[in-house]
This record gives C-alpha cells, structure tokens and sequence, in this order.
C-alpha cells in the first residue's frame, strides 16, 4: 500500500509551460490539488528514459495549435498518485478523454498495461504497444534480455492477451526495451 508522501507521478501538460519540464506531484498533493488539468489525451509511460526522450522531443518542436494532452511517467508500475492523478484527469476531461499507454514489452509492462486496461474499460488505448510495434523493434535489432521461464509463465497465467500474442507469433525469448522504441517512433 502506497502512502501519501512517498507515492508520486511525475506529468507534463502541454498547455501549461513553453519549455517541457515535468512537475512531480505526491498522492498527498494529487488529492488535494483543486485545479487538475483537462484534456483529450493523456499520454502514460512506465519508463522515465521514454518519458525524459518524449520531452526532450518537445523542447524542439512548437505546439501547433493541437489539443492539449497530458504526458505521465509511472516509474515503474503505477502508483496510487498516478492512478489518482488519471482518475481525476479523466473526472475533469469528460467521457472522450483517453488513455494512451506505452510500456517496456516485459512482464513488468505487459502487466502494468493489463491493470490501466482493467481500471480505465473504454479509455485505454495501446501506443505503440502492439504485436506489431514488437516485430518493429525485432526488426531494427532491438533486443533486449532474455525472458525467465518464470516470466513467460506469469505471462500466461495473468490471461495477457497482448503478451501472448507476442510470445507466439514473435521472438519469444527477448525482451524489447521502450527507449529503442521511442527512438522509432520519435527519431
């Protein structure tokens, strides 16, 4: 269980700041925060290496005139603070907000993919966390470690449809690492 203090999100929204710096937030102040910003997209990565080269993408480019959107970085699997911050987030931005979300392609994100999927029904979308985005990667060699037996078990175990997608049709012993995907996708 997750206390108020020791619990954090960090985010960035796009209409808050001309330069792309996160703000870091506790479960302590999402809770108390009055003002959560709305918005159409909030974007959520588990990987802070993805999140720091997404803003480091848009410190070169200007917003043109786009709809705001919410960037989110779990660190890992999510916390209390960033399922409350998404929650109010989604209170806040109304019925067509989504959820888009882009993890690492091992257990850790394949889970933490299943449980925003289980939490947010009809919001959560996957970005570029597809079968398809993993031959990508295959493809453009990169590889990551090698799965555990114990890994590839709890894969099966959880029902993680995308996860056992990718272990049939695809390299099924090797991770794929979420900043050489972002590179793909950004550079």
């Amino acid at each position: 269980m997750d206390d108020d203090l020791s619990s954090i999100v960090y985010w960035y929204f796009s209409d808050w700041r001309e330069s792309a710096i996160p703000t870091v937030w506790t479960l302590r102040q999402v809770d108390s925060e009055k003002r959560i910003p709305a918005c159409l997209r909030i974007y959520v990565v588990e990987n802070p290496a993805v999140f720091s080269t997404i803003l480091d993408s848009l410190n070169s480019c200007a917003n043109e005139g786009g709809e705001p959107a919410a960037l989110l970085c779990t660190s890992g699997p999510a916390s209390a603070a960033a399922i409350r911050w998404i929650q109010r987030c989604l209170d806040i931005s109304g019925g067509d907000c989504r959820i888009y979300y882009y993890g690492d392609f091992d257990v850790k994100g394949l889970v933490m993919g299943q449980t925003l999927y289980r939490l947010f029904p009809g919001r959560f979308v996957p970005w570029r966390f597809d079968a398809k985005t993993y031959r990508e990667a295959d493809e453009k060699c990169l590889l990551g470690l090698s799965f555990e037996s114990a890994e590839l078990d709890k894969l099966w175990e959880d029902g993680d449809a995308l996860g056992q997608a990718i272990m049939r049709h695809d390299a099924p012993d090797r991770k794929k690492s979420s900043p050489g995907i972002a590179r793909l996708e950004i550079g």
